[in-house]
């Protein structure tokens, strides 16, 4: 469930709304035009005959308006008054205000698994988070296929084979070499004021000759076809080699009984 949320940043620029030491101020979560929000100007508390207080408003549309008085009091209800606030003392910026909705991270990834070959190069898993607001923190882990394995910090100084590049709304983790050791749930962790979410996609990996083997299978066969057929028709030539001589053997033995039978009939009749 994303959180909708407004708040107040404090702060001397839009630019810095996301730095460190940012003062945050969240509203209540209920906030009606009965109790509208106090804006001050910093630490002035009255102004000269020859002060000139104004305040200078840009809404989300980038339309900017003029608004006076020492203290502003704004009715921040949805999105209406959301925008940023920036007091200026005879021309000088003295404070900026942002009220903004927040909203927590949402993560986009939609592939749970991914599959490499060994010895692949620069292979990269994207974690992409939009619509958050501010800007979240991405975090990397990996933990093992193995039941209760803890999951470990994945930095470019833990493991030199691992480069992570931010850009404020997608994380991208960079293998330079990959290798079997790689086989694990990588989990990419997104967080900001208002929430944090998470994904895991497991990376699988293959042995770089995984694709040669069903080939090697099939010239297998294909060897061991031949072979059979060529023995076959070995034997076959064998045995037909065989009947031709017991053939001949068996007319050589009729034609010498015929000629034998002959000559005595020849002698009988004498």
């Amino acid at each position: 469930m994303r959180a909708n949320v407004i708040i107040l940043f404090l702060a001397t620029s839009v630019a810095h709304l996301c730095n460190a030491g940012t003062s945050v101020v969240i509203l209540p979560e209920e906030i009606s035009k009965t109790s509208p929000l106090s804006l001050t100007c910093g630490d002035v508390i009255t102004l000269g005959e020859n002060d000139t207080l104004t305040w200078m408003y840009t809404n989300s549309s980038n339309v900017n308006q003029t608004l006076t008085g020492h203290n502003l009091y704004i009715n921040v209800t949805d999105n209406h008054a959301t925008g940023e606030y920036v007091c200026y003392l005879n021309g000088k910026e003295k404070i900026a205000y942002t009220a903004a909705k927040l909203t927590e991270p949402e993560i986009l990834n939609t592939r749970t698994s991914i599959t490499y070959n060994e010895g692949d190069t620069n292979r990269k898993i994207t974690c992409k988070s939009e619509g958050s607001y501010p800007d979240p923190e991405f975090t990397w882990t990996r933990r093992g296929e193995l039941e209760g394995e803890v999951a470990i910090l994945v930095t470019s100084e833990t493991n030199p084979n691992y480069v992570i590049t931010n850009n404020g709304t997608r994380s991208v983790l960079k293998f330079y070499n990959v290798t079997y050791e790689e086989s694990s749930n990588f989990i990419c962790f997104v967080q900001n004021v208002a929430g944090n979410g998470t994904v895991e996609v497991l990376v699988r990996v293959k042995d770089k000759y995984a694709a040669v083997w069903p080939f090697l299978g099939i010239v297998t066969e294909v060897v061991i076809l031949i072979a059979v057929i060529f023995l076959y028709e070995k034997r076959s030539k064998n045995a037909e080699s065989k009947e031709e001589v017991c053939v001949n053997l068996g007319e050589d033995e009729k034609l010498t009984t015929e000629s034998g039978t002959e000559v005595r009939n020849r002698n009988g009749g004498k």
